[in-house]
């Protein structure tokens, strides 16, 4: 019984922080303040995310998998690592516990590329007969350049994430 209420307290407290920093970003945007663009660790980022989610979501296991290489990009750090949370927090609500979800990093054509992905059922299941959108069928991605803009549409199945790559 503590444990199911301490879950959803926990979850509460992450949907409202999620909540808060989009308001706070919203209101920067429009008082007209830029991004704070510097030279950001994807790697380190994406290490410190992906401990984040198995401290605080045990019942939801997270592979990390990160390619040989730099992972060095300009970018807001705060926006990337929102960016890569909230994608962890898709394929955590979109999948029963249990499911493994695995944050992978490398690199495509000279741009980074942050995927998650999960070994869940599939909208399929959830979604009923007839739904087009089978386990690992439809590919989500959020593409974003610098951390300036991201767009994206589909199942919790994959995420993507594009980063020009930033020379030093």
């Amino acid at each position: 019984m503590r444990e199911e209420a301490f879950g959803r307290m926990s979850t509460e407290v992450e949907r409202m922080t999620s909540l808060i920093d989009e308001l706070v970003l919203l209101s920067e945007l429009d008082l007209g303040r830029s991004l704070r663009v510097r030279y950001v660790d994807l790697a380190e980022l994406c290490r410190a995310a992906v401990t984040a989610a198995r401290d605080c979501h045990p019942e939801h296991p997270v592979r990390l998998l990160v390619a040989p290489g730099e992972h060095t990009v300009a970018g807001d750090p705060l926006r990337l690592h929102q960016v890569v949370a909230n994608l962890l927090a898709n394929a955590r609500t979109h999948t029963p516990p249990g499911t493994t979800t695995t944050l992978g990093l490398g690199t495509e054509d000279d741009h980074r590329v942050i995927e998650v992905t999960d070994d869940g059922p599939g909208c399929r299941t959830r979604c009923g007969p007839g739904s087009s959108t089978g386990s690992y069928g439809a590919r989500a991605r959020a593409r974003a350049v610098a951390g300036v803009r991201a767009a994206g549409s589909g199942s919790a199945s994959s995420r993507r994430s594009r980063r020009r790559t930033a020379a030093r």
